[in-house]
């Protein structure tokens, strides 16, 4: 980016191994600075924001599959992503991960359909 830096990562027919399973695992993301390169040396106000997919293949087939929709955004200073929203599908069924608005919280919303739940991140 012109104000920060940019990078990208790609994971094509990767593979996972959990004791005596295998899951297909694909992957692109970017991550891109997008506050705080006029202070270096000051990381509490840097900011970064994410966009990408991932697709997690089960033995058998089933696959889930987590796209962001809006890009993630998180200061450094906080632990919590704390805006944006991501797609994870699974057999047919999409629920939307809302991270929030910018605030520096640990809650988020987890919506189906037309419910909705307040999660609380680790």
């Amino acid at each position: 980016s012109a104000n920060g830096f940019s990078y990208s990562t790609v994971v094509t027919d990767g593979k996972l191994t959990l004791d005596s399973l295998v899951f297909g695992y694909n992957c692109t993301k970017t991550i891109t600075q997008t506050d705080g390169t006029a202070t270096p040396i000051n990381t509490n106000d840097d900011v970064y924001k994410g966009t990408g997919t991932a697709t997690l293949t089960y033995p058998g087939g089933s696959a889930v599959t987590y796209t962001v929709k809006e890009p993630l955004v998180k200061e450094l200073k906080c632990a919590w992503i704390g805006k944006g929203t991501a797609e994870v599908t699974f057999d047919k069924i999409t629920a939307t991960i809302n991270y929030g608005a910018g605030l520096c919280d640990d809650s988020a919303t987890i919506s189906i359909g037309d419910k909705v739940k307040g999660v609380i991140l680790r």
